[in-house]
């Protein structure tokens, strides 16, 4: 089977032109496919007159397509008997010229927030609807290497919530990721929950002190009571599993304005895989003449240092005082403003945590940008500050 594309093509034609009854076997293969321009008009000629061209000769179909009549002969006079090989090797030279910058520009447009995850899908499949459905599967080829080679689609990563997973899939590098809820509703909890399951979290507190945060995280990773752990005598029990965790926990609670914010996040370690902020509203932000666009230039600019870095931020946001646990919108996240549209996803904590140990309680999924939403119960723990 010859590889050089103008011999593929010359050894398509000749079969063509050898079998011109096949000529509608072959209404996948479009004329654009062709890069030699004879070749192509030659093609153009058979299909346009696919019913008479059966009786031409070489000089009438090459005064048709306008080509010289004795390359016509030489193409007639090859024995080429692999037609349905040739096709393919057309149609794969195509996507790969074509389909590979076409799959890329989409990369980038999802990569950068242009377009929803769902939306994404909708214009690869009308994408590779251009060509031949016996082709499809090379044009996915490419798409998937694209894809796996992109830092993006490698940095995804488990919330360590299978009913949150079965959801949103995953959380991903680049994104902003807002947990809202009442206070006293486990915004911080679920925060810490999350971000125990990554090796590298930056958490920056603008409410807790250092050891509030820390209890919580090695009560959810050590499945121990925060009581346990402020026990000395206990504490020691623990001392060489808190030594095994495979995680580093940085915490940071001097940063006040969205200026120190950033500046944390700049000066981190690269091994950093995630970024927690708690909360939102304790942000101060840059001179604005609204605390509604003071909370969306903070939110534009942690969306685009989470682009920058390519660490998914989770921010903690508070509720209006019009929220109805029982409809909740987008529009109840307190000063909303940008939030919704800078976020790529929104998750509420509804209803709250109850005064019991084990409280089951509602997470639902408002905004996704890469596609599903919906909620899911599941059940925390205020002993150990882990969820289930």
């Amino acid at each position: 089977m010859p590889d050089n594309s103008l011999t593929v093509e010359q050894a398509f034609i000749s079969y063509l032109l050898l079998n011109p009854e096949k000529i509608d076997n072959f209404s996948y293969v479009k004329p654009e496919y062709i890069t030699n321009h004879s070749l192509r008009r030659i093609y153009e000629t058979m299909i346009k007159y696919k019913n008479e061209y059966k009786n031409f000769d070489e000089v009438l179909l090459a005064q048709y397509a306008n080509v010289d009549a004795e390359y016509i002969k030489q193409l007639s006079s090859n024995l080429c008997l692999l037609g349905e090989q040739y096709a393919a090797a057309i149609c794969d030279n195509y996507c790969l010229k074509h389909v590979n910058q076409e799959i890329v520009n989409l990369s980038n447009k999802l990569r950068t927030n242009n377009i929803l995850y769902s939306e994404y899908h909708t214009e690869l499949s009308l994408l590779l609807n251009k060509y031949t459905p016996i082709r499809r599967n090379k044009a996915n080829k490419i798409c998937y290497d694209i894809l796996k080679s992109d830092t993006h689609y490698n940095r995804r990563y488990s919330t360590g919530l299978k009913a949150l997973d079965n959801i949103i899939d995953y959380i991903a590098g680049g994104e902003l990721i807002v947990i809202a809820g009442r206070p006293g509703d486990g915004k911080t909890s679920l925060a810490i929950f999350i971000s125990s399951h990554f090796k590298n979290v930056m958490f920056i507190s603008l409410e807790m002190t250092i050891q509030s945060i820390a209890k919580r995280f090695y009560a959810s990773k050590l499945n121990a009571t925060i009581k346990e752990l402020e026990d000395e005598e206990l504490l020691d029990s623990y001392r060489e599993k808190i030594q095994s965790i495979d995680c580093n926990f940085y915490v940071e609670s001097g940063a006040r304005t969205i200026t120190d914010i950033i500046e944390v996040i700049d000066n981190m370690s690269n091994e950093v895989e995630i970024v927690v902020i708690d909360y939102l509203q304790l942000v101060e932000g840059l001179d604005a003449q609204t605390r509604v666009q003071e909370i969306g230039q903070i939110t534009r600019l942690l969306k685009l240092k989470a682009l920058e870095k390519n660490i998914p931020i989770l921010l903690l946001s508070q509720l209006n005082r019009q929220y109805d646990s029982s409809s909740p919108k987008l529009s109840n996240l307190r000063d909303s403003g940008c939030i919704e549209q800078d976020a790529d996803m929104v998750i509420f904590i509804i209803g709250g945590v109850s005064n019991d140990v084990l409280a089951e309680t509602e997470i639902r999924v408002l905004k996704n940008r890469r596609g599903k939403i919906g909620s899911a119960v599941v059940v925390f723990n205020k002993e150990t500050q882990r969820w289930s």
